[in-house]
């Protein structure tokens, strides 16, 4: 059996960081350049604090311009991850996401009900 290891006294082969996104935080569009790997762990997440949304790229978008037809005539439901444009999770305390630091996401606005709480997640690269 083969197994794999990561060196973790190497820093030029990861990063991480922490997000506290307080109420109306939110994160906009981005990638991660250079990075095989990218991920996020929640460890706080308050109700309504904001799904995290991955997008297709322009071309696949594009692709699937065929479907809108299908779409409006209500023959095929646009909220379907083979047809829709993002695809999102709703964030859940102890949840881990692994993604390609080339796929384009965003963080949805925070709007929680209590003004001091926030979600905080634990994200991270590997190069």
């Amino acid at each position: 059996m083969k197994s794999w290891s990561i060196d973790f006294i190497d820093t030029d082969r990861y990063c991480y960081w922490y997000n506290v996104n307080r109420k109306y935080n939110y994160n906009t569009s981005h990638i991660h350049p250079s990075s095989y790997v990218s991920g996020v762990y929640y460890t706080k997440v308050p109700s309504n604090s904001g799904k995290i949304v991955f997008e297709r790229s322009k071309s696949e978008e594009d692709r699937l311009h065929f479907q809108q037809n299908r779409i409006l005539a209500g023959t095929i439901n646009p909220n379907n991850n083979r047809v829709n444009t993002e695809h999102w999770f709703t964030p859940q305390e102890g949840m881990l996401i692994l993604f390609p630091g080339h796929l384009s996401h965003a963080v949805e606005q925070n709007l929680t009900n209590d003004k001091d709480d926030a979600r905080v997640s634990l994200s991270f690269n590997f190069f």
